[in-house]
């Protein structure tokens, strides 16, 4: 069986075409051909597409194993290798397995989660014991620092699909994160680089799992504030932040300042109430680049 792509005409899929053209059109044309091509390289029955992804097509599948989840990435990723080898290092170890991989990485073949519901309610607690298993991997060869993922974040916060902020300010927050994470230079450690809710998953027999890093050599402040800002309700991001920061044993003030320009990004790209509520929240943390 061979699973079909997603129409242009969905939101994802569009907004794919209205930001990258023609190469977003012709990609999403080739969907069907490429999945079919490694269903029969790997030897799966491909399933239907999932939820979720910014920047990849994702179906379950089945092979031999048992069910599993092939993540096909947008020609315009950036860092597909960079996640296959943090999942490498990993080793399942507080993330998802990997299974296989394409020479240059834009097709995975990862385990299935079940249930794999988003960690909804995750404490804390819990969050500084995933952190603790994710940052025992080494900082592999060719990782990006915090510095060149700072600048992938707010590269895609250009797009700034609610225009709430100005070009001004967003250059702004850009390069007070960017300072932030030159402070954090000194021993780094592997980061996720986009610890939201989304990207945590309940396993029934592993129990917390990440997904879809974006991974770079950084610092724990900086997943914990990405953990603290993109959970609901959003005006409770501080005193998330100050849990995390206790749980994690770092100063509070670290979560909270990647708090504060991270709330930017959120305005950039999250839905229209979320990012509303986020621009309340910087303004409420008095964030100077809203000057």
């Amino acid at each position: 069986m061979v699973a079909r792509s997603r129409p242009v005409g969905t939101p994802l899929a569009q907004r794919w075409v209205d930001c990258h053209g023609e190469q977003a059109r012709t990609w999403l044309e080739q969907i069907p051909a490429i999945s079919g091509a490694w269903a029969q390289r790997w030897h799966l029955a491909l399933g239907r597409p999932l939820e979720g992804g910014s920047v990849s097509v994702v179906y379950a599948v089945e092979r031999h194993g048992g069910p599993a989840v092939l993540k096909l990435a947008a020609p315009w990723s950036r860092w597909s290798a960079q996640e296959a080898a943090a999942l490498r290092a990993w080793n399942g170890r507080g993330a998802v397995r990997l299974l296989a991989a394409s020479d240059d990485a834009s097709a995975l073949l990862l385990e299935r989660v079940w249930p794999g519901t988003p960690a909804h309610g995750m404490t804390a607690t819990e969050l500084a014991g995933l952190l603790a298993k994710l940052s025992r991997a080494a900082v592999t060869s060719g990782m990006p620092s915090l510095t060149d993922a700072v600048h992938l974040r707010f590269d895609r916060a250009e797009e700034n699909r609610t225009r709430l902020l100005s070009p001004g300010q967003i250059w702004r927050a850009r390069g007070t994160a960017v300072d932030l994470a030159v402070a954090h230079r000194g021993s780094p450690i592997t980061c996720h680089g986009d610890l939201s809710i989304k990207n945590v998953l309940v396993s029934d027999d592993r129990g917390l799992l990440a997904i879809d890093p974006n991974p770079c050599a950084g610092h724990p402040s900086y997943d914990a504030a990405q953990w603290a800002v993109t959970q609901v309700p959003v005006a409770q991001a501080p005193q998330r932040a100050a849990a995390a920061a206790a749980a994690l044993g770092i100063p509070a003030d670290d979560v909270q300042r990647w708090v504060g320009v991270l709330a930017a990004v959120e305005v950039c790209l999250a839905s229209l109430p979320r990012a509303q509520a986020s621009l309340d929240l910087a303004r409420r943390l008095n964030a100077g680049w809203l000057a």
